[in-house]
């Protein structure tokens, strides 16, 4: 699909909005700048391949589970085939089956929203009947692996564990133990072991299905290694948990919800935050809220039973992405080097 956004003065945003839609409507390709745009997206989709080892192993997990997530070298290849004619092709088909969402927000008024509405359902031949299709994410219920082959001599690791379920309360929890692993982690492989110079754990949100990420760039340790270290540190911080002091474990959710309910900096930042809950279709716009809500409700207990279930599926349902580096292939993480991620919805 395509994402229009404008933005700036308020007072000739409609007439602005209305005469892009209408080029776009009557758009003709001119075959010098197709040939211009095609050149620069190849560049660009090439240029991918010179990113650091663990960013393009973070980027392997959305390509590998989200539908309609493609890596750079098949979108390099699509764009390469391409010609005016497929260009055209395309647009006639967009528009045979186009539906479009619109979001108002700022300095505008209801009437002033309805009326930004009506040119957009006048200058379109919108379809009523046609429904968007929304991305699925693939359920990680077992051991995966994939191997990147990366220019690079640095061994990488992302070790990706997936939540059940799209909730605010599974949302709530792993948020708070990515909030908790990222310090400890840090300090455990990158401070006292030295493993790596790019050590973190992140949310690994996917279409609203939460999930942990932990991410290694090394020098000197390869993949298994990695892998070992990271087993490791969660079963020796679950005994952290399991002694810590009640007053700390309130300390870590009223840090989170800190930083979650920081108010928007600016009308951008607002927009984007808005703009997710309605593609996520959270028409009353309080997924934040919900999940702070869910994130207040977590007791100690509750907290450390997910987490003896979390380390389980660390190692029974987990994705690997694995860059070898200098280290060699996969050898340790029950997958031939080369093995490939299943495709989305498989």
């Amino acid at each position: 699909g395509l994402l229009l956004s404008v933005g700036g003065y308020s007072d000739r945003q409609a007439l602005l909005l209305a005469r892009v839609l209408s080029t776009f409507r009557a758009l003709r390709v001119d075959p010098v700048k197709f040939e211009r745009f095609r050149a620069q997206l190849a560049r660009d989709w090439e240029n991918v391949r010179k990113a650091r080892p663990y960013e393009q192993a973070i980027a392997e997990v959305g390509q590998g589970l989200v539908s309609g997530r493609y890596s750079p070298e098949a979108l390099r290849e699509a764009v390469l085939a391409l010609d005016v004619a497929g260009v055209a092709d395309a647009h006639a088909r967009l528009l045979r089956g186009l539906r479009a969402d619109l979001f108002v927000h700022g300095n505008h008024d209801a009437a002033g929203a309805t009326r930004l509405g009506e040119i957009v359902s006048s200058t379109l031949p919108l379809c009523g009947s046609c429904a968007a299709q929304a991305p699925t994410v693939r359920a990680v219920r077992e051991q995966s692996a994939v191997e990147r082959k990366v220019a690079h001599d640095d061994a990488a690791l992302v070790l990706y564990v997936q939540g059940e379920n799209r909730t605010a309360a599974e949302r709530a929890r792993y948020g708070l133990l990515a909030h908790m692993l990222a310090g400890p982690y840090f300090d455990a492989l990158r401070t006292t072991q030295q493993l790596g110079y790019v050590v973190g754990v992140s949310p690994a949100v996917l279409d609203r299905v939460p999930g942990v990420a932990f991410i290694v760039q090394s020098p000197v340790a390869g993949v298994p290694a990695l892998i070992d270290a990271t087993r490791a540190f969660l079963a020796d911080w679950r005994k952290t948990l399991a002694t810590m002091p009640p007053e700390t474990f309130e300390a870590q959710k009223q840090g989170l919800l800190v930083k979650l309910l920081e108010p928007d900096a600016n009308l951008a930042g607002r927009t984007a935050r808005l703009w997710s809950d309605l593609a996520d279709d959270a028409l009353t716009f309080d997924t934040r809220d919900r999940i702070a809500e869910a994130i207040q409700a977590l007791d100690a207990p509750t907290f450390g039973a997910f987490v003896d279930a979390f380390v389980a599926r660390a190692d029974s349902a987990r994705l690997v992405v694995a860059v070898p580096g200098r280290f060699g292939g996969t050898t340790g993480l029950g997958v031939p080097p080369g093995a490939q991620a299943p495709g989305p919805g498989a």
